[in-house]
């Protein structure tokens, strides 16, 4: 379909319509669903590595807990860190947004693919900072920030961060690598 699309736009607009509507046609790219059922495996794979690394920071902490799988266990509670905290739908919409900007800002193609591996590290640290915070919260304040609207809140804050953080990762890159090199 995706593929029709550009045909159309092309047999419609020409080569100048095609090429000005070739950004919206790689976004749309991101709507199309990995191959294999790779995506699963690239769920199980962020819930484990979310799991680990959150682990890592609640023992530096001071938390305790035992991890078992994608499992954090504190004596009051236990967290499971499901496929909605693994990141994947972050990891999606921060790719979207990446993209959309990168495509935006028509920078060249190999410091969108560091912008992209730039944005993929700041997913990665949010949604282990969603885990901390969660445990840790829960566990030493009481706050009900593992369900409802405090969850939610959460997540939106740590999108936005994520947002932010890309944006000053762009403008960081731009300082040390000028666009004339």
């Amino acid at each position: 379909a995706l593929w029709a699309l550009l045909a159309g736009v092309y047999a419609w607009g020409g080569a100048t319509f095609a090429k000005a509507f070739l950004p919206a046609w790689i976004v749309l790219w991101l709507l199309v669903r990995l191959p294999m059922d790779s995506d699963t495996r690239l769920v199980q794979n962020l819930q484990s590595i979310a799991a680990t690394r959150a682990s890592v920071l609640l023992h530096l902490m001071g938390q305790p807990h035992i991890l078992q799988g994608n499992v954090v266990e504190t004596p009051e509670k236990v967290y499971a860190v499901e496929e909605a905290c693994s990141g994947v739908q972050s990891l999606f919409a921060i790719t979207a947004c990446t993209v959309f900007f990168v495509l935006w800002s028509r920078m060249s193609w190999w410091r969108s693919l560091l912008l992209l591996a730039v944005g993929w590290w700041w997913v990665w640290a949010a949604n282990v900072a969603r885990v901390v915070i969660v445990t840790y919260f829960n566990t030493n304040y009481d706050l009900p920030i593992d369900t409802g609207w405090m969850h939610d809140a959460l997540g939106v804050a740590l999108f936005g961060l994520t947002l932010g953080l890309i944006y000053s990762s762009v403008r960081f890159l731009w300082f040390i690598l000028p666009f004339g090199i």
